[in-house]
């Protein structure tokens, strides 16, 4: 799984809807892993029901977080035996790929979590369990950095497989949340600073509590804004939240339809997800092994981020709302994704090289491979037109 993109969800079918049909739509819309989670109100609380879940993951070649009524007591009273009894029970099943510990710890509880996930990966060293972090806002009385970097100081470093993070856009309102950009710079320095892959949330969902509409459901330009937009921070995994759509909830919680609906039929946003998914498993092979160098803004620039230095080696002709992010391969090899910031217009931009470079390809969405541009290597122009949101990954000729 380590070389592989992860392309997940979190929230998977009920158990009454656990079936060859759902399990079919999950593979055709490229996922590769699956989020499951106690408590929960799913429906799937046993080790036979999770059992029969890894087999059709299985069948479709995808990877499993599991999870059953016993991992209700690791964050508190399970003993070392009974951590041990969970990872025995899974950890054969070639489907399984990491365990559900703990969603959004607090500061206080990271010492437990940091011991169990130590005690999972004793057990079984090829899996990833999961400790999915706060953003910003959950943490409001100390450093969202900080925090973050105690979670991995108390795993240790060379523990984790992951540093995981969800930050939601998609706020009440015509807006972008403005802690987006703050948290993932914050997830980028801290797995940059420990040589950490990072994985994030994607937002397909709407979230109501009582009377206030907490989280908006964002349409299928957005969908990709959000999948770009984490990419060009150098993203190595990324997890739909949600796919079906969360019910019984409680009397205040509402949740609006998913890229599933609570009864199991495909929304309007199936087909974009899958479309969004497939652009990033072709690209996936490249960017897990990409390093990122900088993330720098063009246009409007959000809290927490940086403008792009006067005489960068990728200069934009227009002042258009925009990423420009640099990374390097292994080789040194030098790529630049673009990311279109306008989640509703088509945009044609434009840049100028000024070292003319000799080569510029783009890496195809549809095969990973590279394919010309319309650059010239005598003037050192680029021009291109994104769709809404949509970003492109630039290689440069190492001249």
């Amino acid at each position: 799984m380590n070389k592989e993109f992860p392309i997940g969800i979190f929230y998977i079918p009920t158990w009454a809807a656990t079936n060859d049909i759902q399990y079919n739509y999950i593979q055709d819309a490229h996922i590769n892993f699956m989020q499951s989670f106690y408590p929960n109100v799913v429906g799937i609380n046993t080790e036979e029901q999770m059992k029969t879940i890894l087999d059709l993951a299985f069948a479709r070649g995808i990877k499993v977080q599991v999870s059953d009524s016993r991992m209700e007591e690791l964050m508190t009273t399970a003993t070392d035996e009974e951590i041990d009894a969970i990872a025995g029970s899974y950890k054969h099943h070639p489907a399984t790929g990491g365990y559900y510990i703990k969603d959004e710890p607090s500061r206080e509880q990271l010492p437990r979590a940091a011991y169990v996930y130590k005690r999972l990966k004793w057990n079984d060293p090829n899996s990833f369990p999961n400790v999915n972090m706060f953003p910003s806002s959950g943490v409001p009385d100390s450093n969202h950095k900080d925090y973050l970097e105690e979670w991995v100081s108390q795993a240790g470093p060379s523990n984790l497989e992951y540093l995981t993070m969800d930050t939601y856009p998609f706020v009440a309102g015509d807006v972008i949340g403005s802690d987006y950009f703050k948290d993932m710079e914050n997830l980028r320095a801290v797995g940059l600073k420990y040589d950490l892959k990072i994985a994030a949330y994607l937002q397909a969902v709407g979230l109501s509590l009582g009377e206030t509409v907490y989280l908006r459901r964002p349409n299928a330009d957005e969908l990709r804004w959000n999948v770009y937009t984490n990419l060009a921070y150098g993203v190595k995994g990324l997890y739909w939240f949600t796919w079906f759509q969360p019910i019984d909830q409680g009397p205040d919680t509402h949740f609006t339809t998913a890229i599933m609906d609570s009864a199991g039929n495909k929304t309007d946003l199936y087909v974009p997800v899958q479309s969004l998914n497939e652009e990033i498993k072709q690209w996936g092979p490249i960017l897990m092994g990409l390093i990122s160098r900088n993330v720098f803004f063009k246009g409007k620039l959000p809290p927490g981020t940086k403008p792009l230095p006067v005489n960068y080696f990728w200069e934009p002709v227009d002042d258009e709302d925009q990423i420009i992010s640099h990374f390097v391969d292994s080789s040194g090899r030098n790529y630049i994704m673009v990311v279109n910031l306008d989640s509703s217009n088509h945009k044609t931009l434009r840049y100028h090289l000024p070292s003319k470079p000799s080569v510029l390809t783009e890496v195809c969405k549809s095969t990973g491979a590279e394919i010309p541009t319309s650059y010239s290597s005598v003037t050192g122009e680029l021009s291109s037109t994104f769709l809404p949101g949509e970003g492109k990954l630039y290689l440069l000729a190492d001249d």
